[in-house]
């Protein structure tokens, strides 16, 4: 039974005028995040704020306050919708993300989007691969952000790492595999497919990490396909297995420019039309 997990798109805020200006053009604030965010209440009151990664994805449990001067005035955690409400009086304020508390490889932009109506706001979160291997009990899911990892090709013998890949393809599709694996191999004309119509846009590796594998049986099983996306063998086991902690295959992970996990499936794909509109949905956003 195949799993899906994916998270909805951002609540995107207008921009505006400071609740206690006339209104004139669009603006964004900004400040250097380490001091926080900058707003003006004209009357006491709530203040939503909305929390979002570069890649449109609404973040829950992002710890944030409100100071007047040196005192913290509120302070809240983001709900599941990304959204948490500060209760603040009237006067100026500096709104702050706790960058200690925020998943790792994630840190807050140097602006954000003050809503049409003066007391709401979005502030997003920047990211990009991280560039270290990933520690020891490292566990993925939808939204983490990955560390960097190197793989040589099974056939070319070239060695290619996931922040490469991202410098010249919008989108990186990582397949788990193993050769006598009946479900992988049903799935992957249909990934290949997909891939020959998306190959400027998206890149692909499979990679194995079973016992019964090795470079030169994944670079037979490759070529006898006729595949032309990277195929790998991971004697370690850790660059996307161990990690997401499912011992099934195949698996399927999107990976976004920001280094951001997109989605992570699990059980084979029946048609090129199901990959493609993967593509289709995170390179649109």
């Amino acid at each position: 039974m195949k799993k899906f997990l994916t998270i909805a798109a951002s609540l995107i805020l207008s921009l505006a005028c400071l609740a206690a200006a006339a209104c004139g053009d669009n603006q964004t604030n900004q400040t250097d995040p380490a001091d926080g965010y900058s707003v003006t209440m004209a009357e006491g009151g709530s203040f939503v704020v909305t929390v979002q990664n570069a890649s449109g994805m609404l973040m829950s449990g992002v710890r944030v306050s409100a100071y007047s001067g040196t005192a913290r005035v509120a302070i809240a955690d983001t709900r599941a919708d990304g959204t948490t409400t500060l209760s603040l009086g009237s006067g100026e304020f500096v709104i702050t993300v706790d960058e200690s508390r925020l998943p790792v490889g994630y840190t807050p932009a140097d602006e954000w989007t003050l809503g049409s109506d003066g007391v709401s706001a979005t502030i997003t979160l920047n990211s990009g691969v991280i560039n270290s291997p990933a520690p020891s009990g490292t566990e993925y899911a939808v939204g983490s952000v990955m560390y960097d990892f190197t793989y040589t090709e099974a056939v070319s013998g070239q060695s290619y790492s996931l922040s490469s890949l991202l410098e010249s393809h919008e989108l990186v599709l990582v397949n788990v595999f193993f050769t006598t694996c009946g479900p992988c191999a049903t799935e992957m004309p249909f990934i290949e497919q997909a891939y020959r119509n998306y190959s400027d846009e998206v890149a692909i590796v499979a990679i194995s990490s079973s016992s019964r594998d090795n470079r030169e049986n994944i670079a037979s099983y490759k070529q006898d396909g006729g595949y032309t996306f990277d195929f790998a063998y991971d004697s370690t086991g850790n660059y996307i297995e161990n990690q997401l902690g499912l011992g099934v295959a195949p698996i399927n992970v999107i990976i976004d420019q920001n280094g951001v996990i997109r989605m992570i499936e699990t059980g084979r794909v029946t048609s090129s039309a199901e990959v493609e509109e993967w593509f289709e949905s995170y390179l649109n956003g």
